[in-house]
């Protein structure tokens, strides 16, 4: 796992116990606008990790949504990682088009 997780942004993510809940949420393809989206919402509740093929671009999309929430004075924790650090979470999710041309579903027996 060296190397995947490139940085780390934690804020006011702790509740009054002192403790953040949620879950830890992979996001693949989190560079791309619905996947920023998704981080924006969940990180606020839970640990995410924004992941990409490109370590910058993962780092450069976590830079975003942190700003966005530090001007909106809302907690988040959120992490950049590449893709395969984005796996190692007990919830991932895949916000990347499917291209309908490269993979055919036939309905037809």
């Amino acid at each position: 796992m060296d190397g995947m997780i490139q940085q780390c942004y934690t804020e006011m993510c702790l509740s009054e116990d002192g403790i953040c809940g949620g879950m830890k949420v992979g996001i693949i393809g989190g560079t791309g606008d619905i996947g920023k989206g998704m981080a924006l919402r969940l990180s606020q509740n839970h640990e995410v990790i924004i992941g990409s093929r490109k370590e910058e671009k993962a780092s450069l999309s976590c830079d975003a949504c942190c700003q966005c929430l530090r001007e909106l004075n809302l907690p988040f924790n959120l992490t950049a990682s590449t893709n395969q650090g984005g796996l190692l979470t007990i919830l991932t999710l895949l916000c990347f088009p499917f291209l309908r041309k490269h993979y055919r579903l036939r309905l037809t027996h």
